[in-house]
């Protein structure tokens, strides 16, 4: 008896734990079965489209198509292209447009902003989609919970963007004014007081406009803000220097001497180069570089001379030097303001020696040795027909100034660097372009040609190219084989075009042009590596928009200027192997958007 009493006493205690976890286990079978059934509904749901919690920007796409995000974007792009962005301050409103535009030469047509719809719209896309199973059940599963967000793709040229809007409110800022010592009509010296100054906060207006992009705002106007700008130096700074700064004025002039002569500093010019200079206790005077400036530039147009590279040329496989290396020297301000400093103020002596500093030209005559028996490693060419005189003649002026360079193994060729200052003072001939709602001149039109043919011959020469960028369209003159896609742009200091040359022998440069055609030959020695690049692919071509006209103050009403004609985007892809000689290869994709560019118009203002 005793004994079924504990049997069925071990029964019921059997039954109090199974049942739990019956269910327990029916509940996880369930749990796992509706998790799996959800994640196969959300695959077949989402097949075509956004995941659940995805974001561009501010924006959801959950649930929308590839193409319905693609098309919706690109309309934004465009009409912030079309729109432009506005800057205001006070009664002044400058549209800025996504590009700085040509009026006859595309070389001069810079882009300040674009944007990168397809790349961003194939990031979302992607998310969820780019790993293993699990990994991308798990990538859903926190997007759905947390949200994702993925940032929209642009570019924005910061240094150029400032530029231009500091030229059109250039009427609106005033510079601080330090207090300085001068000496006044009656021959005294006094303090002059300072004067705070006033700025506006372009870097701050350029970060509103990118937040604009990021947020897909249209119709984006950026009011601009003003920034004052206190002096370094104060009246207070100064006035306990009076008595010692009288002292040492008594003994002016004082006398700078250079190679090329002496020259003589008066009392009035001396007075406003002092500054208090902190030291261990209270402050002493030094003379300030800075304050001297206008003086040094004046003075360094006479002595500087830059370094003159060594220049050479090729004929039937002899090379010959036709511009000697030659070192060259420059005003170095600092040193020369510290040798003021010490003669003067410390030593109580009325006259210093110049301070020089040294360059070393990296081509001289010594580089002609091995560059003897060289070979024809690699030209590049292009074709200029239909240019206008200006254009021409800075091809020539570009072409001149890379001609006979020779880049030494390991060095990289910067072509920016190459044509050095672009302006009227070394050859160049001025375009228009219009910049907001003013046509100015600019220097620089016909040097992509250059870009372009180096570019090029770079790679028949198999070198690795470090830095290229496509021009903004696509342009007549830089098609290669009736295609686009092989071009490259300069505009200094950047996008610049660079190249390494990573051979173990010197790379002579020497061009050519014959004609409408220029072409740039690479000379060195073989070490038996090659390069092939394919023919571009070229897809995606975009019709221009309408024509976009702006009121342009530059011209009398009625008047109307327009850029040279509308151009259609397009996008391509190439790729450049470089094989070398222990058979590894190199493979870079060059891709290339070009955006459909509408003709733009300035009108001249209503009369009224």
């Amino acid at each position: 008896m005793a004994k079924k009493k504990e049997e069925k006493k071990e029964k019921q205690h059997t039954r109090t734990w199974i049942k739990p976890l019956v269910f327990t286990l029916s509940g996880i079978f369930l749990f796992l079965l509706i998790v799996g059934l959800s994640l196969v509904w959300l695959q077949q749901a989402y097949a075509q489209k956004f995941y659940p919690g995805v974001h561009i920007g501010a924006t959801s796409v959950s649930g929308q198509s590839y193409l319905d995000v693609l098309t919706r974007l690109e309309r934004y792009s465009e009409s912030v292209e079309s729109d432009g962005v506005e800057f205001i301050y006070q009664d002044t409103r400058v549209n800025v447009t996504p590009s700085v535009l040509a009026t006859s030469d595309p070389d001069l047509a810079v882009s300040l902003f674009s944007f990168y719809v397809e790349p961003t719209v194939q990031a979302a896309y992607a998310h969820g989609r780019s790993g293993t199973y699990w990994q991308n059940t798990m990538t859903q599963i926190r997007s759905f919970v947390f949200g994702y967000h993925e940032a929209l793709q642009y570019e924005v040229a910061d240094e150029t963007l400032q530029g231009l809007l500091e030229e059109s409110f250039a009427a609106y800022e005033t510079a601080a004014q330090d207090a300085q010592l001068e000496v006044n009509e009656a021959h005294t010296l006094i303090v002059a007081p300072e004067e705070a100054g006033e700025t506006l906060a372009y870097s701050d207006a350029i970060v509103m406009m990118k937040q604009a992009f990021v947020k897909q705002e249209s119709r984006i106007e950026i009011a601009l803000a003003a920034k004052s700008v206190a002096p370094r130096y104060t009246s207070a700074d100064l006035q306990p220097l009076l008595p010692s700064a009288e002292q040492l004025l008594t003994h002016a002039p004082f006398i700078l001497h250079s190679s090329d002569g002496d020259n003589e500093i008066s009392k009035e010019e001396l007075a406003p180069w002092l500054i208090a200079r902190p030291a261990t206790v209270g402050v002493l005077l030094e003379v300030s570089a800075e304050r001297a400036d206008e003086f040094f530039t004046t003075l360094a147009e006479q002595i500087d001379e830059a370094p003159q590279e060594g220049r050479f040329a090729i004929s039937d496989g002899v090379v010959t030097e036709t511009q000697p290396g030659k070192e060259g020297r420059s005003l170095d301000r600092e040193a020369t303001a510290q040798a003021m400093t010490q003669a003067w103020i410390q030593e109580g002596v009325q006259s210093a020696e110049v301070v020089m500093k040294v360059q070393e030209p990296q081509i001289t005559s010594d580089a002609t040795g091995p560059l003897q028996n060289l070979q024809l490693l690699g030209t590049g060419h292009s074709n200029f027909a239909g240019s206008p005189n200006n254009r021409r003649h800075n091809i020539q002026v570009g072409a001149d100034s890379v001609n006979g360079v020779v880049v030494m193994p390991g060095e990289e060729f910067s072509l920016v660097n190459i044509l050095g200052p672009i302006e009227k003072e070394t050859g160049y001939l001025p375009e228009l372009v219009i910049k907001g709602d003013k046509t100015v001149p600019e220097y620089g039109g016909g040097l992509c040609q250059i870009g372009t043919t180096v570019f090029r011959a770079a790679m028949a020469t198999a070198l690795p190219i470090t830095e290229r960028r496509n021009h903004s369209y696509n342009v007549s003159y830089y098609l290669e084989n009736g295609l686009p896609g092989t071009d490259a742009t300069i505009y200094p200091a950047h996008p610049d075009l660079r190249f390494v040359n990573d051979t173990e022998n010197p790379i002579l440069i020497q061009s050519r042009i014959e004609g409408n055609d220029i072409y740039f030959d690479f000379w060195g020695k073989s070490d038996g590596r090659s390069a092939v690049r394919t023919t571009p692919e070229v897809w995606g071509w975009t019709d221009p928009p309408p024509t976009k006209e702006i009121v342009s103050t530059d011209l009398a009403p009625g008047q109307r200027k327009c850029t040279e004609r509308a151009h259609k985007g397009v996008k391509t892809q190439f790729t450049y192997t470089i094989t070398y000689p222990d058979g590894h290869q190199e493979e870079k994709v060059f891709q290339s958007t070009y955006k459909p560019w509408q003709e733009v118009c300035l009108v001249g203002p209503s009369e009224t």
